[in-house]
């Protein structure tokens, strides 16, 4: 009899509060998953070991371990969400303060160091807009342009680009729990340089599997030798709409597919897209 091809489509599932369960991780498995991820930016290092030991006793398909990256969130907030109203003043501050409605907390930066004045920042795809307008004394002032409701650990975009670093003190200590596990997997967010890809390969002294995300216009500019020197790339349409105008979106996936198949490279494609279809008649812009 004739062998059937490989399938050709590669399903990568995120795990998060409703699906980390066994029932469920087990009836994915079934339903044709390849590949489990974690997202480190919603999960605590000190529950790293107890999930993954969790998670490879449920299924023996592979767990990634997707890293935060270069991107800037915002911190915890009060009560897990606020409002911050149109108009108010809001202070720019360390991690280490927990965030009010006059208070809203960045990492992985220093505000009064990354920042200048006239920064528009975009909170929670744009949820809340604020506008620095003065720093002083190491404290960074904000006034609110569009006001709205923000949650703890989300996305933040600026209006010009600022240099961060590749990994993030929690990713750092996350990948030597990964390495204590022989966790083969990971993804790399916001990758913008190979140079990047080659230091997370530097951290582990066995050979992994890495996906490069491409979220931002950094990651599209050096996107051929970012796909060269990954073994995967992955098309984040939601984080990419914060810097490439919405009509764009569709072209660019095109053209980062394009790329992929120069470069012999898989890629993934990937969105929340229906998740604000929870609570609303249509789905997300992404």
């Amino acid at each position: 009899s004739r062998k059937k091809p490989d399938r050709p489509t590669k399903i990568l599932a995120t795990l998060g509060p409703a699906s980390l369960n066994k029932t469920t991780i087990q009836k994915m498995d079934e339903s044709g998953v390849d590949l489990f991820r974690l997202n480190l930016s919603h999960t605590a290092v000190k529950d790293l070991p107890r999930l993954i030991k969790q998670i490879q006793s449920w299924t023996k398909k592979p767990l990634s371990l997707d890293s935060e990256g270069a991107q800037i969130r915002n911190a915890k907030m009060k009560g897990g969400k606020l409002e911050i109203k149109t108009h108010s003043l809001v202070s720019l501050v360390k991690a280490n303060e927990l965030g009010t409605e006059t208070k809203i907390p960045l990492y992985p930066i220093d505000p009064a160091k990354a920042l200048q004045e006239g920064d528009l920042l975009y909170v929670d795809f744009g949820s809340v807009i604020v506008q620095v307008i003065q720093i002083k004394s190491g404290k960074v002032l904000a006034r609110t342009l569009s006001g709205g409701i923000i949650g703890s650990n989300k996305g933040v975009a600026t209006d010009r680009p600022i240099e961060l670093p590749p990994f993030t003190k929690k990713d750092l200590a996350a990948f030597k729990i990964g390495k204590k596990f022989k966790i083969n997997n990971y993804a790399l967010s916001f990758a913008t340089t190979k140079d990047a890809v080659k230091e997370l390969r530097s951290f582990f002294p066995y050979p992994i599997s890495l996906v490069s995300k491409i979220e931002s216009m950094a990651g599209i500019r050096n996107l051929k030798e970012v796909a060269k020197a990954s073994d995967a790339i992955l098309i984040d349409r939601g984080d990419l709409s914060r810097e490439v105008p919405l009509q764009e979106i569709a072209l660019t996936q095109r053209h980062i597919l394009n790329i992929g198949k120069e470069a012999n490279t898989p890629v993934y494609v990937a969105t929340n897209l229906l998740e604000t279809m929870i609570h609303a008649g249509q789905p997300t812009r992404a």
